[in-house]
């Protein structure tokens, strides 16, 4: 009986002496932009930008159809979408779509607008 304890104990330490060394425990799941490998939130110079990029187009609804990536040149598509910062931005192509999602802080701070 003693026996069968110390081999319990021992199984015991064992295990959580593996789990502090590699770290037990639930990971949390990447989010949606993580997923996508986007900053968590867009800095307030961003956020201003994709503001004015969504109105740009006569309609505030967190969707922005034209392609930032191409300088709000060409009509994005559903289908090249990328959340960012609360918004659905529409991308042109898949090209624009990974541009984008490699440096989107850098791709909103090109962006200029029509007076």
């Amino acid at each position: 009986m003693k026996k069968l304890i110390r081999v319990e104990v021992f199984l015991l330490l064992s295990l959580f002496s593996t789990c502090m060394a590699v770290g037990c425990g639930t990971a949390k799941a990447p989010d949606a932009q993580q997923k996508q490998g986007l900053a968590a939130s867009p800095g307030a110079a961003s956020l201003a930008i994709l503001a004015k990029a969504d109105a740009s187009d006569g309609n505030v609804d967190n969707v922005i159809s034209k392609c930032v990536s191409c300088r709000l040149g060409m009509d994005g598509s559903p289908e090249h979408t990328v959340n960012y910062g609360g918004y659905a931005v529409h991308l042109c192509s898949e090209d624009c779509k990974k541009a984008f999602s490699a440096d989107p802080e850098k791709a909103l701070q090109a962006l200029s607008f029509p007076k």
